[in-house]
């Protein structure tokens, strides 16, 4: 129970360092959380001021770096997943205070320097977890939609609609993830954009079972003229058969992938609780010897991890 005080204490604390440093004024947060319905809600002015945050110049032009902005965008998605209602440059800013409030509550907890390290290392772990477990649902999403989509552009190539109606048409009755891809696909013909570049930019968009043969299909189609509604139900019932597969290996290689995910997350825990809580620990660490044997810890735990990753994907082939 302490410890969860004591989080939280650092948490308000991290966003009030936050708040000074960047310079945020009272009366902006007011101004816009009056806009609001309910703006004395803690919520809703948590909100604003996250907002505030990520619209700083520094923050915005961090956003907007190449190797930043495809990273923020995914990070985007998950949070809006798992409820948060940010924007781009909020969702940034979001994981500012986040890593902040971690740092904070190691150094609080740990009593030490060596507090900051570790919760560093702790919020990356979990964003990283986070992450990837959106990745890996999304995925199987697509996977698992993939027959619906085929069936749908055979239905509509079949009633005598163009290719691009077709996607419009797509886009319009599937759900997510394919739902906005196709409607984007669509917008991009509607602006000027040929259906190959089209196709070739959803392809590119999509990584599901089917979808490079769906690319090659259709352009083949807008370019020649041939029906598509046959080839696209038979391929329909072989993503049908690949999906009934996936499923079987996913079952079959569960050991595996909880093998990995101790090995992976186990160590790092472990590490992280004895330097918050033991002296000792944090004393062998300062040494030579202890920050050798970390490091020495550390690259074993990647190999393990590689090692893994090889077994599975040798039993996948």
């Amino acid at each position: 129970m302490a410890y969860i005080c004591a989080y939280t204490a650092c948490i308000l604390m991290g966003v009030s360092v936050i708040t000074v440093v960047l310079g945020i004024q009272k009366q902006h947060v007011q101004s816009i959380t009056q806009k609001v319905s309910r703006p004395r809600q803690l919520k809703e002015r948590f909100y604003a001021l996250v907002e505030l945050l990520g619209h700083k110049p520094q923050l915005i032009k961090l956003s907007r770096r190449e190797f930043v902005e495809p990273l923020l965008k995914r990070l985007h998605e998950m949070l809006t997943e798992y409820g948060f209602e940010f924007t781009c440059f909020g969702s940034l800013a979001f994981v500012f205070i986040l890593t902040i409030s971690f740092m904070l509550a190691g150094v609080f907890i740990s009593h030490s320097l060596f507090g900051i390290p570790v919760g560093l290392v702790l919020c990356a772990t979990l964003l990283v977890t986070l992450v990837g477990r959106y990745e890996s649902r999304l995925h199987k999403q697509e996977i698992e939609q993939m027959p619906e989509v085929l069936r749908i552009l055979s239905a509509a190539l079949g009633a005598g609609k163009s290719l691009p109606q077709a996607i419009e048409y797509a886009g319009q009755n599937l759900t997510e993830p394919f739902g906005s891809q196709f409607l984007q696909a669509s917008f991009e013909i509607k602006g000027g954009c040929s259906v190959e570049e089209a196709v070739d930019a959803l392809c590119g968009r999509v990584h599901a079972p089917g979808i490079a043969l769906l690319a090659t299909a259709l352009t083949i189609s807008q370019r020649t003229g041939s029906p598509l509604d046959e080839l696209l139900m038979r391929t329909a019932r072989m993503v049908t058969s690949n999906v009934a597969l996936r499923r079987e290996l996913d079952v079959k290689t569960s050991q595996a992938r909880l093998s990995a995910k101790v090995v992976s997350v186990i160590p790092v825990l472990l590490a992280a609780v004895l330097t918050l809580l033991s002296p000792d620990y944090r004393a062998g660490l300062s040494t030579s010897i202890g920050s050798t044997s970390i490091c020495i810890a550390i690259l074993m735990d990647v190999l393990a991890l590689l090692i893994i990753r090889s077994l599975m994907n040798r039993s996948v082939l």
